[in-house]
C-alpha cells in the first residue's frame, strides 16, 4: 500500500512523502516528493490513484517463471541474444556504432559467467534476477573484471539490458538500478588483469580449439603480444623469416576508424622476436596463401580477398567459438597478449623495463600499473623467441 506523510523539518516545497512497493514498481523508485500544500496534497492523491492502476497492469502483463534465460548473445532464444540483436538494429540506423554493439556483446559473455545464487549468471532467468541478490553477488564481482572506467563500463551495459526487459515488458523492475550505483565503483582500484587468473591454462586450451581459419591468427596473438590492431596492419614486408634472425617489426596498426597509421603510441613501434615455432608455422603460411590473398597489400592475415580482417570478426568467429569449444570462460581477444605478458614475466622472467618495451607501452609506470603484482617474479633476462617456442611445444 502506497503511503503518504509530511516532513515538517524539510523545505515546504518538498515536504510530502509518497512511498510504497506499487511506487517502486511503477517508478523504480522508493519515494516521491510533493510540496505540503493543499494543492500539493491533491496533486499527491492523484498520483497515488494513477500509480495504483499502473501497479496493477504491470502485475498482470508479468510473470517471473514465463521470462527467458539471461543467457549469452551467441545463443538465440536467450535475453542477451534478444538484447544483441535489437542494438544491433539500432546500431543499423545510425543510433550507435556497431563497435559499441560488439563490446556489450563481449562484456555480456564475461559478466554470464558471473556466480549468482549458486550458479552461473548465464542459466538465471532474468525474472529471477533481484536487486539484493545483485547487490550481494554480482557487485563485488563486477569490481573484480578491470579497472575503475571498465567496471563501470560493463554495470552500463548489464543496466542497459535489464532496462531493456522492463521497456519490452518483461520486468517490472531494472535489479541493477540503485539510488547510489555510481558510487558502487567509487573506491576500485582492481588491475586489469586480476580477473585472468586461469589464463596459463585457458588460453592453451582455446589455442587447442581454434577453428582452423583462426587457430594462426589466435597463436600469433598469444606468443608475440600484438594489439589486434598492429596484427591487422603486418604485413610480410614486416617479418624477417630467415632462420637464427625471425624478427618482427612492428611500424604501423588499423586504427578503429579503419584506416591504417602510426601504432597506439611511439614506443608502439618496436622489434619483437619471433620464436622459431611460430616462425615455421608463418612459413607455411606464407606458401598456402593464395595471390589473391596477397596481391592487395601483401598481408600477413588478410581476408580471402585481401583486404584488412576485421578483428571483431576472429573474436565472433574464431575466439568465441575456441573458448566455447574449450569448456572455459570467454576471454576478449586483448586477453591473449596479457597472456603473452605472463609468459614474459612467470616462464621467461624478463626484465621490467625490457617487458615495457616488448609490448610497447609508452613508458614503464604504465606496465608497472597493468603487471605490477606480476613483475614481482621478474628477475633476469632470457632468449625469449626460444623459451617460447619450447613453451609452445608441438603445435
Amino acid at each position: 500500500m502506497l503511503s503518504m506523510r509530511t516532513y515538517p523539518s524539510r523545505p515546504k516545497n518538498r515536504a510530502l512523502c509518497v512511498s510504497g512497493p506499487e511506487l517502486q514498481l511503477v517508478e523504480g523508485q522508493k519515494t516521491k516528493w510533493f510540496a505540503n500544500t493543499q494543492a500539493g496534497q491533491r496533486e499527491a492523491m492523484a498520483y497515488m490513484e494513477v500509480c495504483y492502476e499502473q501497479a496493477a497492469e504491470k502485475k498482470q502483463w508479468t510473470d517471473r517463471n514465463d521470462t527467458p534465460l539471461f543467457g549469452s548473445p551467441d545463443e538465440p532464444g536467450t535475453f542477451c541474444h534478444a538484447f544483441i540483436e535489437d542494438e544491433t538494429n539500432r546500431a543499423r540506423t545510425g543510433y550507435l556504432a556497431l563497435d559499441e554493439v560488439d563490446a556489450k556483446a563481449c562484456a555480456l559473455r564475461q559478466l554470464g559467467s558471473l556466480n549468482y545464487a549458486g550458479q552461473k549468471l548465464r542459466d538465471v532467468k532474468i525474472g529471477d534476477v533481484t536487486r539484493g541478490k545483485v547487490r550481494e553477488d554480482i557487485v563485488n564481482q563486477v569490481r573484480r573484471m578491470g579497472s575503475r572506467s571498465t567496471v563501470k563500463r560493463k554495470w552500463l551495459y548489464l543496466k542497459q539490458l535489464f532496462a531493456y526487459a522492463v521497456e519490452i515488458e518483461r520486468l517490472n523492475a531494472n535489479p541493477c538500478l540503485f539510488a547510489k550505483d555510481a558510487k558502487l565503483f567509487l573506491n576500485n582500484e582492481e588491475r586489469v588483469t586480476d580477473h585472468l587468473v586461469n589464463l596459463d591454462v585457458d588460453v592453451p586450451k582455446i589455442l587447442a580449439a581454434a577453428p582452423e581459419r583462426y587457430k594462426l591468427a589466435m597463436t600469433f596473438a598469444a606468443y608475440t603480444g600484438l594489439r589486434a590492431g598492429e596484427q591487422l596492419a603486418l604485413t610480410w614486408d614486416d617479418i624477417d623469416l630467415i632462420y637464427g634472425t625471425q624478427n618482427i617489426s612492428v611500424t604501423k596498426a588499423v586504427k578503429k576508424s579503419g584506416e591504417v597509421g602510426a601504432p597506439k603510441s611511439k614506443h608502439g613501434k618496436r622489434d619483437v622476436e619471433l620464436p622459431e615455432h611460430l616462425a615455421d608455422l608463418l612459413r607455411h603460411w606464407k606458401l598456402k596463401q593464395s595471390p589473391k590473398e596477397r596481391q592487395k597489400h601483401n598481408l600477413v592475415f588478410p581476408t580471402m580477398h585481401g583486404d584488412y580482417a576485421d578483428a571483431n570478426t576472429w573474436r565472433r568467429r574464431g575466439l568465441i567459438p575456441a573458448c566455447k569449444a574449450a569448456g572455459v570462460d570467454p576471454i576478449r581477444w586483448h586477453d591473449l597478449r596479457h597472456y603473452y605478458a605472463s609468459l614474459l614475466i612467470f616462464e621467461i622472467k624478463h626484465a621490467p623495463q625490457e617487458i615495457s618495451r616488448m609490448m610497447g607501452h609508452h613508458d614503464f609506470s604504465f606496465t608497472s600499473k597493468q603487471y605490477g603484482h606480476w613483475l614481482e617474479k621478474a628477475k633476469d633476462k632470457s632468449k625469449v623467441g626460444d623459451k617460447i617456442s619450447a613453451l609452445m611445444g608441438g603445435m
